[in-house]
């Protein structure tokens, strides 16, 4: 397992390179790493059944990672659903489904939530960087859909909201009594404005020991004024009552927080001298 320290160093190195190539390049790049091959670190037998259905994904640690923050959460014993937000072709969310069966996760619920017309058109902070377009990530839902019975995942638990970000909590209105607390929440929605109604929407479902995966954390090249970075920074700020912990790094891109209750200062200094 890498731990967060190392692929910090590596996101540190690898993210303002990326993000200082010119952006059609960077396109051209997106298409040549997209592989239908499975990643090694992944278990054999999920490997197989991943490129049986054909996926395509851009960002192969993420998979990895994924495992290992169900692998933390059954360490820590915290158990309840996982919710993703932004399928493209629904890989991770594949994965996900695997990664718990493997971590021995008691029966939860698996929630995915897209427009399935890929990305809005960049507003708000994000607005005048070319990192994207709108309409990248696009995958109807019919396609994941199948993608997902090819893959197998259990309909009893797999539950898929279609809509914009901006329309929850109505959009899953109908699924509102099936939600429990969060174990996993993986948020791969890119955009500063998308990710704001997903935090609010997230909020409250978190519960001590949440894993929430940001799988766009360093793009705009690491900027704290924009996409996932401003929008979680906002976030903890506005919600005084929850502080995150840096779990891990995963590739160039992601980064992997630990959700606990605020403690007071107090509290924190008489911890610290038992």
């Amino acid at each position: 397992m890498m731990d967060g320290n190392t692929g910090k160093r590596w996101a540190d190195v690898l993210a303002p390179i990326w993000n200082r190539l010119p952006p059609r390049l960077r396109e051209s790049l997106r298409r040549r790493l997209r592989n239908t091959a499975a990643p090694e670190a992944l278990p054999e037998e999920l490997r197989q059944r991943l490129n049986a259905v054909g996926f395509s994904t851009s960002t192969p640690d993420t998979s990895p990672a994924i495992y290992e923050c169900f692998a933390a959460l059954a360490d820590t014993g915290v158990q309840g659903d996982y919710y993703e937000f932004g399928l493209w072709q629904g890989y991770s969310f594949c994965v996900a489904q695997a990664a718990a069966v493997s971590a021995g996760a008691t029966q939860p619920q698996f929630f995915g939530f897209d427009s399935f017309a890929g990305l809005p058109p960049l507003s708000g902070p994000d607005a005048q960087s070319d990192e994207f377009k709108a309409g990248d990530y696009a995958g109807s839902y019919d396609e994941v859909v199948s993608n997902l019975n090819r893959f197998g995942v259990d309909w009893e638990r797999t539950h898929l909201i279609k809509g914009w970000y901006d329309d929850l909590p109505e959009s899953a209105a109908h699924l509102a009594t099936k939600m429990g607390p969060a174990a996993l929440v993986l948020v791969d929605c890119d955009l500063y404005e998308s990710t704001v109604p997903v935090l609010r929407f997230v909020r409250d479902r978190l519960q001590p020991g949440t894993i929430v995966m940001f799988d766009d954390w360093n793009c705009f090249d690491q900027s704290d004024d924009m996409g996932q970075r401003r929008a979680f920074g906002e976030f903890l700020d506005q919600n005084p009552a929850w502080k995150a912990a840096p779990l891990l790094s995963f590739g160039w891109h992601g980064q992997a927080f630990t959700m606990q209750p605020a403690t007071s200062q107090e509290e924190d200094r008489l911890r610290s001298l038992t």
